[in-house]
């Protein structure tokens, strides 16, 4: 195996309804509006919910696939409680997040996510446990630029998000989900 192929990370991740979805991707705009960012929600740069990453390479993405399914049904709604910014991996970076409650559905299912073959045979990438932090990335600021967004509370902040499906994917640029294996007739 090359070493560029152990350079993918693909995730297990939450995939929000189509309503949730175009209203994050319009939150995302709107703070790329007011602040440019390397990161904005998009048809190529889908919101979704972490629930681990992986280095491997994506030609076993349907093996990670074929272990994770049987808990699709595990994790079926998250409550956002708010907007974050978090200092990025360089000092220069900060990300702008939603952040969700971290529920005992949604600890339950990275643990068993974590508890399969795949896992154990490669490389985590996020937080785990304690560590783990349930949020969809809105915005990725470079710099120390300063960022005034509108008094206005976005409508996605504070709610119920039903309708979260699990699935797989290939990690982009910043660690963004460009492409993603739903299951078979779900996509």
């Amino acid at each position: 195996m090359a070493d560029s192929a152990l350079e993918s990370v693909i995730s297990v991740v939450l995939l929000p309804n189509a309503e949730d979805s175009r209203a994050l991707t319009a939150c995302s705009n709107v703070i790329n509006g007011v602040a440019p960012s390397a990161v904005v929600l998009s048809g190529q740069c889908l919101p979704h919910i972490t629930v681990a990453q992986f280095f491997a390479p994506t030609d076993k993405m349907g093996d990670l696939w074929q272990e994770v399914q049987q808990y699709k049904d595990t994790v079926s709604e998250l409550t956002s409680i708010g907007l974050a910014f978090v200092p990025g991996r360089s000092r220069d970076e900060t990300w702008a997040a939603l952040d969700f409650m971290k529920s005992r559905a949604i600890a339950t299912l990275q643990e068993a996510v974590l508890a399969t073959r795949f896992a154990r045979n490669h490389p985590m990438n996020n937080g785990s446990g304690d560590q783990y932090w349930p949020h969809v990335t809105l915005a990725l600021f470079g710099g120390r630029q300063a960022v005034g967004l509108p008094l206005t509370p976005f409508p996605i902040f504070r709610r119920q998000f039903g309708g979260l499906r699990l699935a797989v994917g290939v990690n982009g640029p910043n660690l963004t989900l460009a492409t993603v294996v739903a299951p078979e007739g779900e996509e």
